[in-house]
Order: C-alpha cells, then structure tokens, then sequence
C-alpha cells in the first residue's frame, strides 16, 4: 500500500502520466481525450482505456480530466526508449 501512494504522489516532473479513461473507452477514443488535453500517446497498456500519455503543459492532469479521463496519475516509471527487460538488464 506504501508503494502505490508513494508512486502517485511522486512528481510529475517527467511529464508522463497514467491515464485512465471510461472503461468502455476504445483506444481511439482514449487517444482523442489526450489529444484534445495538448497530450502525446507514450505507450498503450494491456486494455484499450489505459495508456502513458506525456505533456509538457503543467495543467495536464486537470484537462485530460476535463477532455473525459477518469482517473489521471504521474508515470511509475519513464516511458519511451526504455523497457521493463532494459531496465532489468543490470542486475
């Protein structure tokens, strides 16, 4: 339980984010509400609703809420040019 409220309350200084749609949401339209927020798809997840969108606007969180997002959280991790395999590879 630790983990995860130290995960969502962690800044969002790498300007990625969790975002959560309805979950009826296609992955259009998951798409469509970041894009009208001035957000970019990073990574789509294992379901159509849950992606990593990144943003430089500091008020990103609260328009993508407002464009129909659910629930919007800063990224556990960066997304991108790394993986899960990468980021293990050193130990």
């Amino acid at each position: 339980m630790g983990l995860l409220v130290a995960s969502l309350a962690r800044s969002s200084a790498n300007g990625q984010y969790v975002v959560v749609a309805a979950p009826w949401a296609d992955l259009s339209q998951t798409i469509n509400v970041i894009a009208a927020a001035d957000g970019g798809l990073l990574e789509i997840g294992g379901l159509s609703n849950i992606v990593i969108a990144a943003s430089t606007r500091a008020d990103f969180p609260a328009s993508v809420r407002a464009a129909g997002a659910w629930l919007v959280f800063p990224s556990p991790r960066l997304a991108g040019c790394f993986s899960a395999q990468a980021e293990g590879a050193g130990q």
